[in-house]
């Protein structure tokens, strides 16, 4: 594919736009390609080494919104900017229109197996830290549904008020959750962006457990973990609304928060001191993980992996496309100062090293066109690639599902 030159001064564009650049080096591993019934699963983690090593920019825009994607190769940084010389700076990256649509057809098919989706807005009050999520997990179990913070003292020597910025820990946000044909809560506190991903699941016949096991707990590395502590909010909440139409996912934003006590949550998050380990849990999930992780227990159920990595092999597969897993993580960070073109084409970079060097591990996702040897799509979290699988499916008429 040819790469368009760019025409003009392309640092006074991005200045004028307040646009910035960052520009990371990545340890990867070899590409592992998966196959509805190969030996890998989609969320299964291996040990890999990392003998590979790869570029990335990040274009964003003063709020710190993306461009395009999360990461952007050479190429696409060059094909990027030169549009958006030509044509103007374009919103954004979202992946929120394309999935949004995918969300409503799934909810229609829950909905005919009696399920109903509902969302509602939380909103954090308080805060607290603690460095014994054991004791944590105990209290929680023990106060047997009841309010365990409210008869605790304001600090003992296990909990005491968080005393970082609240928006560094804040859970405030909007959540999601499955009921049955009985009115029943099958799976709750479901971020948008895993949302598609739990839907597709329950479609799929995966027990709720299992996708809550599956997608819903963090992933954690022994290290990670080690030094983690874990984050208490507790929040506010709206009343829940049924999602049908795309109308409804714009209701829910617009729920105005209940200040009573029956609209009342906890959330519970392990962080370390460069990152959040996964979403926010409910104290069901949380202390199901603590329990499977200090008895060494797996805490994922392989045959709701293998069935969900199958369907999806095999849905890229009708699509003419095929899907590889890596495993990469940051090794290097700097700002972009200038970008040096010669003759249309960036070839140098003026950079500024920043702080944040050495990033978590994570598990990203490449997908081809056929044999090709360049992916139509990289750098993909889970979620993300089902999303795109399942637009794609959409448009091409190929969802199937069991009966």
């Amino acid at each position: 594919m040819t790469i368009p030159k760019i025409q003009g001064d392309v640092n006074k564009f991005i200045r004028h736009h307040d646009l910035y650049l960052n520009f990371v080096t990545q340890q990867t591993s070899q590409g592992e390609s998966i196959e509805a019934d190969g030996k890998g699963t989609l969320l299964t983690r291996g040990i890999r080494r990392f003998d590979q090593a790869h570029n990335r920019f990040q274009l964003y825009n003063e709020n710190g919104e993306v461009y395009v994607g999360p990461y952007l190769t050479s190429q696409d940084l060059q094909r990027t900017l030169a549009r958006f010389m030509a044509s103007g700076v374009d919103k954004p990256a979202s992946r929120w229109d394309a999935e949004l649509g995918v969300l409503v057809f799934l909810i229609h098919e829950l909905n005919q197996q009696g399920f109903v989706v509902t969302g509602g807005v939380q909103e954090t009050q308080h805060i607290w830290q603690s460095t014994n999520d054991r004791w944590v997990a105990h209290e929680v179990l023990e106060a047997n549904g009841e309010d365990w913070l409210a008869k605790m003292p304001d600090q003992t020597d296990f909990l005491r008020p968080s005393d970082l910025p609240k928006v560094l820990l804040t859970t405030t946000g909007d959540y999601y959750a499955v009921r049955d044909q009985h009115g029943s809560v099958v799976i709750d506190n479901v971020p948008l962006e895993k949302l598609v991903s739990v839907l597709l699941g329950l479609r799929l016949g995966i027990p709720a457990w299992a996708l809550t096991s599956l997608l819903l707990a963090p992933r954690v590395s022994t290290e990670s973990f080690a030094d983690a502590q874990l984050v208490i909010t507790r929040n506010d909440c709206s009343a829940a609304h049924e999602i049908r139409t795309l109308a409804d996912f714009d209701a829910v934003a617009a729920l105005p928060i209940l200040h009573d006590h029956q609209h009342q949550t906890y959330q519970y998050q392990f962080d370390t001191p460069h990152e959040q380990l996964g979403d926010p849990m409910t104290a069901s999930v949380f202390c199901g993980m603590t329990s499977f992780i200090y008895h060494g227990m797996p805490l994922r159920d392989l045959t709701a992996d293998e069935n969900l990595t199958a369907w999806l092999a095999n849905l890229a597969f009708s699509a003419g496309m095929r899907i590889s897993l890596r495993q990469q993580r940051q090794v290097h960070q700097a700002s972009v100062e200038a970008l040096i073109v010669t003759d249309g084409i960036i070839n140098k970079l003026q950079l500024k090293e920043n702080d944040e060097q050495r990033g978590e591990i994570e598990t990203v996702y490449d997908v081809y066109a056929g044999d090709a040897d360049d992916p139509i799509m990289y750098d993909l979290a889970f979620d993300e690639l089902v999303t795109a699988l399942l637009v794609v499916g959409q448009m091409q008429g190929i969802l199937k599902f069991p009966n």
